[in-house]
């Protein structure tokens, strides 16, 4: 807060940037189906809690204020106008139930009901009754090289440690491929984990992993089966047509709402709160005509 005054900005900024941060976080418990998620996440962070930041910020702010501080708000949205929103292009898009990574050239669908989380090494879809669904690939080139087939890859180098049973190979979208199951007990309770390796090239393979309760992994076997199944590469076509979201502003014209301005973007769920949350506006905001707010595009 020091700094920020120093510099000649509104320290107030910082207690509204920790209040939107912490509405993005909850925003995004929503979206995965586990509204609990955003207190018990940040109660476990390295770093202090949201909410008790945003106490720490605005008593800094109030004993902290200097004239003249700068609130140049059009500067700032004309400056974050075309930005990048979401999944970076080199980590994939989410599409609702789909990935779609067009660099690599892959895609694949998870179940009705799975919520997709994406990060720089794995991406995860997480489901009813403790189902996960993880997908990966081998970061060894080296064994992806070595290994003559995908059934000696699943049984001698991924999970050497698990005893599979039912490995067999398979063919997924013209790739040689090869899946198993094992019943595991973990600190969680006992789990069915069904393994699915897909030759990629020389010296890559694609990695599924589907992990849940037995009855629940009963209840999903054809929905986990699919999932792998939908697995495809990308023509170049398709690849040159999966775009990025992007932020645009736009000004408010006569008649617009809030759930119209909404309907305008591109999300695949939630586009009103998405908007909402995006402006730092509510449900009983008023707009003006010509006011400046956040969209997401493609």
């Amino acid at each position: 807060i020091r700094y920020m005054t120093r510099a000649g900005y509104d320290p107030e900024a910082m207690v509204t940037f920790f209040r939107k941060l912490d509405a993005w976080t909850r925003h995004e418990a929503m979206l995965t189906g586990d509204s609990a998620a955003a207190d018990r996440l940040d109660i476990m962070a390295s770093h202090p809690r949201t909410a008790d930041r945003v106490q720490q910020a605005a008593e800094l702010a109030g004993a902290t204020r200097v004239p003249g501080e700068e609130l140049d708000q059009g500067r700032y949205l004309k400056a974050i106008d075309g930005m990048l929103f979401g999944d970076s292009p080199n980590q994939g898009f989410r599409r609702g139930r789909d990935f779609i990574h067009p660099e690599l050239r892959i895609a694949f669908e998870v179940p009705e009901g799975f919520v997709l989380k994406n990060t720089s090494q794995q991406v995860a879809a997480v489901g009813p009754g403790g189902a996960v669904i993880v997908f990966d690939t081998e970061q060894r080139a080296e064994v992806a090289r070595r290994v003559p087939d995908m059934p000696t890859y699943l049984t001698a180098a991924w999970a050497n440690n698990i005893r599979l049973s039912g490995v067999q190979r398979l063919d997924i979208d013209g790739h040689e491929a090869a899946t198993g199951a094992a019943r595991l007990r973990t600190s969680s309770g006992v789990v069915d984990v069904r393994l699915v390796a897909i030759r990629g090239g020389p010296d890559r393979i694609w990695r599924f992993a589907f992990i849940a309760p037995p009855d629940v992994a009963q209840r999903f076997q054809g929905d986990f089966q699919k999932t792998a199944f939908s697995f495809h590469r990308l023509s170049a076509q398709e690849a040159a047509a999966a775009k990025p979201w992007r932020i645009s502003v736009v000004s408010v014209g006569a008649g617009d709402t809030l759930a119209r301005l909404a309907d305008r973007m591109a999300v695949d769920q939630y586009r009103l709160e998405t908007f909402l949350v995006l402006n730092g506006l509510n449900t009983d905001s008023k707009l003006t005509p010509g006011q400046q707010v956040k969209i997401v595009t493609q």
